[in-house]
């Protein structure tokens, strides 16, 4: 009985013997050999072509396609735990690199009173209101610091020490002391001092005029000069009032230590600033506050100048310094309301 059979490779047909069935057959067309009953796929042999040996490749089965995408998988996985590898000793290697460096420097905090800085803008203020004071005497020549404690239109009210507008014969210089040089002072007369306030001094706001001494205190080493004709002048500082000081409390030193020996120019000095701490509270025999001494750097030529405290209030007048010391004293804002007979707020 004829048999049909279907060539698996090029599915070329054919009608075969009874005798063919479970023999194995040859494809005219494209030389696959098979075996007519067995579904498993037909051996391929190679075949001679153009003196070349060829082999025709099988079809590809679902198994196949199952195999191709597991190894693109397992590629995939490869790759991925390869790049997690790099990844992680690289991170060990920042780690431990890390490990041998310093900490970042912390970003500097912003300048506050807290923190026992004067803010800039209080800073300038103060500055501002500080004068440098000259002072032409019949037996020689002496400088000082002062602050504006008044204004009035162009007139200004300066507070300082008396042994500044009255200054003894040791605190007077024969020649004027400069760091390029004494220089002689031109024809001194005979007769009283003449004083003289410069605002804004080794600036070029710098303005310059004639001082007048309106009252003096001896005995509280204070006085008071009055200046007029003067423009822009800056905010007065204000004395009636007296912050609260323990040992210990930051205080800032304005003044002009060593008058015109400090000048960068052949003119007049710029004012200094200069950083101490309370060292006690002294009382008088009243308790009040009589001196505040400071652990800081008083000199000549800081007699006058205002001492304030971080917020840029005003602590006292600086008046003398300790030989050979760090021991400065100031007097105390009661001391000056007193003397000017205003009320003073506890």
């Amino acid at each position: 009985m004829p048999v049909a059979a279907t060539c698996p490779n090029c599915k070329a047909s054919y009608t075969l013997d009874e005798a063919a069935r479970g023999k194995r057959l040859r494809c005219r067309r494209c030389q696959a050999s098979w075996m007519p009953d067995s579904p498993a796929t037909p051996r391929v042999e190679s075949v001679e072509r153009g003196g070349l040996a060829v082999a025709p490749l099988p079809p590809l089965t679902s198994n196949r396609w199952l195999w191709l995408a597991g190894g693109g998988v397992g590629l995939l996985l490869l790759a991925c735990f390869v790049a997690g590898t790099v990844w992680w000793l690289t991170r060990s290697a920042e780690q431990s690199a890390s490990a041998w460096l310093p900490p970042p420097a912390a970003p500097a905090p912003a300048v506050a009173a807290g923190d026992g800085m004067i803010p800039l803008a209080k800073l300038e203020e103060v500055k501002a209101a500080t004068v440098f004071i000259k002072v032409e005497a019949p037996g020689g020549w002496a400088s000082g610091s002062g602050f504006v404690m008044k204004v009035n239109d162009e007139t200004a009210y300066i507070i300082t020490n008396d042994h500044v507008v009255t200054p003894p014969d040791e605190l007077l210089f024969t020649t004027r002391p400069s760091i390029f040089g004494p220089r002689r002072l031109p024809g001194r007369g005979k007769g009283k001092a003449t004083h003289t306030a410069v605002f804004s001094s080794g600036t070029p706001r710098e303005q310059t005029a004639p001082a007048t001494v309106m009252a003096t205190d001896p005995k509280r080493d204070l006085a008071i000069l009055k200046v007029t004709g003067v423009r822009g002048l800056p905010t007065p500082l204000d004395f009636t009032s007296q912050p609260a000081l323990i040992e210990t409390s930051p205080v800032y030193i304005f003044g002009f230590p060593f008058g015109e020996m400090l000048a960068t120019a052949k003119g007049h000095p710029a004012v200094t600033v200069g950083k101490g701490n309370v060292s006690s509270l002294r009382l008088d025999e009243l308790g009040k506050l009589a001196v505040v001494q400071i652990d800081g750097d008083l000199n000549p030529g800081n007699s006058g100048g205002p001492v304030v405290d971080p917020q840029g209030r005003l602590v006292g007048v600086a008046v003398a310094k300790i030989k050979n010391t760090r021991i400065g004293l100031a007097i105390p804002n009661n001391q000056l309301a007193e003397m000017l007979n205003v009320k003073f707020a506890e």
